[in-house]
């Protein structure tokens, strides 16, 4: 039987990260801003996105934030949106004062983790925008 590389070596905090993705996770706001932070829109999308159920795609808006493009491209990681679900679309219309998500552009918002989010597989942690702290 061979013996492991390293018990711990590089291995992150949660299992999700072990798998990556072009989409930004609760897991990535914990690992890499410590659970949430203030975060400059840098722009909003309509993307081709898959649906978690079924594997069809989709047409969804995405949000684009300086400081998240800026991590990854200094780790060399694929760039991160955060697909914009109605919940997160209406808390970003309140945290800016703006309803026009064109309007976006430049606003600093908070992105945090919420770890009681209800889901379709039940309660679990998600990322939620609220007014720049």
């Amino acid at each position: 039987m061979s013996a492991p590389v390293s018990n711990h070596g590089g291995l992150p905090g949660n299992w999700e990260l072990l798998y990556p993705s072009k989409y930004l996770r609760a897991s990535d706001v914990t690992e890499l801003f410590g659970g949430g932070a203030n975060m400059t829109i840098s722009h909003v999308a309509r993307e081709r996105v898959l649906r978690p159920k079924g594997g069809e795609f989709v047409v969804a808006p995405v949000v684009y934030f300086e400081e998240v493009d800026k991590l990854c491209e200094s780790k060399k990681m694929e760039r991160k949106r955060l697909i914009l679900v109605k919940t997160n679309s209406r808390l970003i219309a309140e945290a800016t004062g703006l309803s026009n998500p064109r309007e976006w552009t430049g606003c600093i918002v908070h992105v945090y983790v919420n770890p009681k989010i209800r889901t379709q597989e039940g309660v679990r942690p998600g990322v939620r925008i609220k007014k720049e702290q």
